[in-house]
């Protein structure tokens, strides 16, 4: 097993190549931090497996989410470069057969160049669409769209802007070339605790996270929330969803969901909330609610 040895003495300079000798970081970091956050970030770089140990109270957190959300910037605006880098040599060394008079050596790196320039470009376009559905979801707040109601959101409207009228095939395929980082643990304080710590961090007004949780813990539906056991909240929920032939009491000819959630665009609405700031469990849940409420 490789073992990578970090000096701790002087958090300026990184001993690790292609490593950012500094972070974004609510306050100055103490060098075990630094460190910390250099070794991950080097981990991700390589795309290698890292195990990591640090004592209590030297800000793991705080250092994980700092270290692993630069590397993730900087592959971003990395890609880019690559991009062009790509499509400059490609270029270039078709350039150089055709010169030579080797038409068949052109062609054939030609397409070797091809390949390897639309992997790249699918990534650059993945991640710019991620953004520019950021920027739509902060107009629909700022419109007052993101609110239950308050703007006029309806349901074909929260169709259209959560994009499920695009090609899943398209949808499956960008989804293929985007970068996630999970976080994982093994109790729902922690991860209360680590949206907390996401919250404090220079990165906490331009990351979209969610909290993955089980319909036990999410479910804002009285009646269904109410059965307690996961197996019968998870049957019913099931069940509703399927549901969408049930018939509205005061409107017998209208068709809706059995799950009122689903109705009036009530899931699109909640999305933008929780994606457009950082919410941990019981604010998601207190959000839905209110939304379900009104």
């Amino acid at each position: 097993m490789e073992k990578q040895s970090l000096s701790l003495a002087s958090p300026s300079v990184s001993p690790l190549e292609d490593v950012p000798v500094s972070f974004p970081f609510p306050f100055p970091p103490y060098p075990i931090q630094t460190a910390l956050m250099q070794s991950l970030y080097s981990t991700l770089q390589q795309g290698k497996v890292g195990i990591f140990e640090s004592p209590t109270g030297t800000g793991k957190s705080l250092s994980v989410i700092c270290g692993s959300l630069t590397w993730l910037r900087d592959y971003e605006e990395s890609l880019s470069r690559q991009l062009a880098v790509a499509e400059a040599e490609a270029e270039r060394v078709v350039a150089d057969h055709e010169r030579g008079g080797d038409w068949i050596a052109a062609y054939t790196e030609k397409r070797k160049q091809e390949s390897s320039r639309s992997e790249l470009k699918a990534k650059v376009e993945a991640h710019a669409a991620r953004r520019a559905r950021g920027k739509e979801r902060a107009e629909r707040i700022a419109c007052g769209q993101g609110e239950e109601r308050g703007g006029g959101f309806g349901e074909k409207n929260g169709r259209q802007a959560s994009g499920e009228e695009r090609d899943e095939d398209a949808v499956e395929e960008e989804k293929d070339h985007l970068v996630r980082i999970y976080y994982c643990s093994r109790t729902h304080s922690q991860l209360s605790q680590f949206s907390e710590e996401l919250r404090r961090s220079p990165f906490g007004q331009s990351v979209s996270v969610a909290t993955l949780a089980s319909r036990q813990h999410y479910c804002v539906h009285a009646p269904v929330r109410q059965l307690r056991s996961a197996a019968l909240i998870n049957d019913k929920c099931v069940q509703m969803q399927k549901d969408k032939a049930e018939e509205c009491v005061d409107e017998p000819k209208k068709r809706t969901s059995g799950c009122p959630m689903l109705r009036g665009g009530r899931v699109q609405a909640l999305s933008d909330q929780m994606l457009s700031r950082v919410m941990d469990i019981e604010e998601a849940v207190h959000t839905g609610t209110a939304m379900l409420a009104s």
